[in-house]
């Protein structure tokens, strides 16, 4: 945790030698459990984003995340590649992790857009939750916010997107709201009552 601090270096003269992916990806949870105080293993955090194994660039993702604004001026640019990286945990990983660093890095705002759109609903209603967080979007977002609110299969992308246009302030989306609270499902229809609100 984070009183681990200390052990910051230590970790990052075993990082730097260590060949075992277990260990690995060990040590990089250990470092977002660290959180902030683990500032000083960012590049090595960032190494590991180009890893060839999945798992690895999840817990490099998730770990930077964790370290939070302290990552961002090293971290923001190649978390925010990770958007189009193969492993749909990573891209979901990617977008929470850039809104762990700050929501306002640099590119963010083209990462959310392109997270709304992915191909996979946790995607799409991670970057819907980074969003409603960040509590303002540009037109383009509130159009894919809305888009996801009335056409996501999933329960969970819809109820997002509408907490999101809720969050957003979205008063032009009214209509898209009021259809929400008709949907099948009580959490998309209890986000809509309350976004109303």
């Amino acid at each position: 945790g984070p009183d681990a601090a200390a052990a910051t270096g230590a970790l990052v003269v075993q990082f730097a030698r260590e060949k075992d992916a277990d260990v690995i990806r060990g040590i990089l949870d250990a470092w977002g459990e660290i959180g902030p105080g683990a500032r000083e293993a960012v590049p090595s955090m960032v190494g590991q984003l180009s890893s060839s194994d999945a798992e690895t660039r999840l817990a490099a993702v998730s770990a930077l995340g964790e370290v939070g604004p302290a990552a961002a001026a090293t971290a923001a640019g190649p978390v925010a590649a990770l958007v189009n990286d193969p492993s749909a945990l990573v891209r979901v990983a990617a977008v929470g992790a850039l809104d762990g660093m700050d929501q306002r890095v640099p590119g963010t705002a083209r990462v959310l857009l392109a997270a709304l759109a992915d191909a996979d609903e946790e995607v799409q209603a991670a970057a819907a939750e980074t969003i409603g967080m960040i509590g303002t979007a540009s037109p383009a977002m509130i159009d894919g916010l809305a888009k996801l609110a009335a056409g996501a299969k999933d329960s969970h992308g819809r109820a997002a997107a509408v907490t999101a246009l809720g969050e957003v302030g979205a008063a032009d989306r009214a209509a898209v709201l009021a259809k929400a609270l008709d949907d099948d499902d009580a959490d998309v229809r209890h986000a809509a009552a309350y976004a109303l609100g």
